[in-house]
């Protein structure tokens, strides 16, 4: 049987190769073997295959004869992902693309996990502290069965003890023996209540939280996982090996295949005095209102100060003119390595001069100016809010700074730099 196999082979596969990348690869391929090897029809066994999360990240089917009903002439597989749920009727369900008719639907609504069951009682305990409040930003407990302030209160399969990550009902009758020995213990001493000290509960939260560390804890959603595969199959050189140009060339290929973004009012091309020259806008905003409704933003484009324009990131513009109900007007700015610092900062601290005095004509709010950027740009946001405070000019309401570069220093900077060095797109050498 699966479950004799599965039970068999979590325990006994070596832990040390499941903490590895390919190791976790070889386990989750062995497991998805298994269901290949019961399930005849290949679409359905491949539809019954995870392979959009880490294994052991949802729990593993402990089957007895699950996977063997899909080979039964009335079963049937129907994949929501291909076809999604459209409607259910006092009949039968509606997918895209097909109808089901029923005699009787049974739902699989799942469960109210971890705290949820336990914070839905009105527990309390010493000092009138009631549980709920207490858990208020998460639980804590002693071994997952007990918690400080409220004597005599055992937690069977609580949170913090194994539970989901073991055979649940082994782990019920180890709770229960626990609960029966603490008990009897506690008569046969003469005591009438039990709770674990503070620095005991503080221990065993120490203790998960080292145990959780070492396990597999998905690093990518699954969204993001799959554009970077997909991205790693076009063998592209490292952007940081091709000249300026060829590099520029690649990214405007690159944001070919995007999505536009939300559709807007009006869309404006300009240009606007900078500190050596003119800079190039394009404002999104409403059209026509009289008087003007919305603020002004001046947004600054990702891209290492290297890379971009003031339309590279039009979608992300769109989608905050949207969101917002602001008038974003994103500025190009010069570039390295032909224009070196700080060049880009002089060229950010004229745009935003430049949009204060003439926010009106831009069609936002006089005195309603914001600063936004992404990236590189964020940085250069945040220096021109520097700017303007030290100067007193002009007054800037407000800055939004989507992935800042505020310190560009490796070695000082945060661990993130080691940590996502490689595999993300934005590698270290690239950053460098």
């Amino acid at each position: 049987m699966f479950s004799s196999y599965l039970l068999g082979i979590v325990p006994s596969f070596p832990r040390k190769e499941v903490r590895t990348k390919p190791g976790t690869i070889h386990f989750a391929e062995f497991n998805r073997g298994k269901i290949r090897g019961i399930v005849r029809d290949p679409q359905t066994a491949e539809a019954l295959c995870p392979t959009t999360y880490p294994v052991g990240a949802k729990r593993l089917c402990l089957d007895t004869n699950y996977y063997a009903t899909f080979n039964l002439p009335h079963v049937r597989l129907v994949n929501l992902q291909d076809r999604p749920l459209v409607s259910v009727i006092n009949t039968g369900i509606g997918t895209a693309g097909e109808s089901f008719e029923f005699d009787a639907i049974v739902f699989a609504t799942g469960f109210d996990a971890i705290t949820g069951a336990v914070a839905a009682v009105d527990i309390v305990g010493r000092d009138g502290l009631a549980l709920k409040d207490k858990w208020r930003h998460g639980p804590s407990t002693y071994l997952g069965l007990t918690t400080e302030r409220f004597p005599n209160l055992f937690l069977i399969a609580g949170p913090h003890s194994p539970s989901v990550l073991s055979n649940m009902a082994v782990s019920i009758e180890q709770h229960v023996d626990f609960v029966a020995d603490a008990l009897t213990y506690l008569r046969a001493h003469g005591f009438d209540q039990i709770e674990p000290t503070k620095l005991a509960e503080v221990g065993w939260m120490r203790y998960v939280d080292d145990a959780a560390s070492i396990t597999l804890i998905r690093r990518l959603q699954p969204d993001v996982q799959m554009v970077l595969e997909q991205m790693a199959l076009l063998d592209l050189p490292p952007m940081e090996s091709l000249p300026p140009e060829q590099a520029r060339a690649l990214m405007n290929e690159i944001n070919l295949a995007r999505p536009p973004g939300p559709d807007v009012g009006e869309i404006v091309d300009g240009s606007l005095p900078g500190a050596a020259g003119d800079l190039a806008y394009r404002s999104a905003g409403e059209s026509g209102a009289k008087p003007p409704t919305a603020p002004v933003v001046v947004y600054f484009h990702g891209g290492g100060w290297a890379l971009g324009d003031q339309t590279s990131d039009d979608p992300v513009c769109r989608d905050l003119c949207v969101r917002s109900d602001t008038l974003i007007v994103s500025v190009n700015y010069r570039h390295v390595p032909e224009h070196r610092f700080p060049a880009a900062l002089d060229d950010g601290w004229a745009a935003v001069r430049w949009a204060a005095e003439h926010a009106e004509e831009l069609g936002g709010i006089p005195g309603r100016l914001a600063v936004c950027g992404w990236s590189a740009g964020a940085g250069i946001a945040a220096v021109v809010c520097q700017l303007a405070r030290d100067t007193g000019w002009p007054t800037i309401v407000g800055q939004a700074l989507i992935t800042p570069v505020v310190d560009t220093d490796q070695a000082r900077g945060s661990g993130s730099y080691s940590d996502n060095a490689d595999g993300y797109g934005l590698t270290a050498p690239l950053m460098r």
